[in-house]
């Protein structure tokens, strides 16, 4: 799978994507859903998704309301932030 336009169509993608999705990376702030009910939504069509959510707003997500087993990343971040990320999300599986 690859990247979305937006929320709407990253949850169109996962509806009608026939194989695994590991990572769903997503921003907490987009026009027309925010990250975590685009999260919840895609958790519902794929349990076994692993989440990693990015803001440039601190205050966006406070940790209290990060999901079980989700991460997060604070924009900007460097690659090997993401790529760590990568790592512990998926060896939680």
């Amino acid at each position: 799978m690859a990247a979305a336009a937006g929320p709407h169509e990253a949850l169109e993608s996962a509806r009608s994507h026939s194989g695994p999705i590991g990572v769903l990376l997503t921003d907490i702030v987009m026009p027309g859903l925010r990250g975590t009910e685009l999260a919840w939504q895609v958790a519902q069509l794929r349990p076994d998704v692993h989440v990693i959510f990015i803001s440039g707003f601190a205050q966006s997500l406070p940790k209290a309301q990060i999901p079980a087993g989700a991460a997060f990343l604070q924009k900007p971040f460097r690659f090997a932030s993401l790529a760590e990320q990568l790592k512990l999300v998926t060896r939680k599986a």
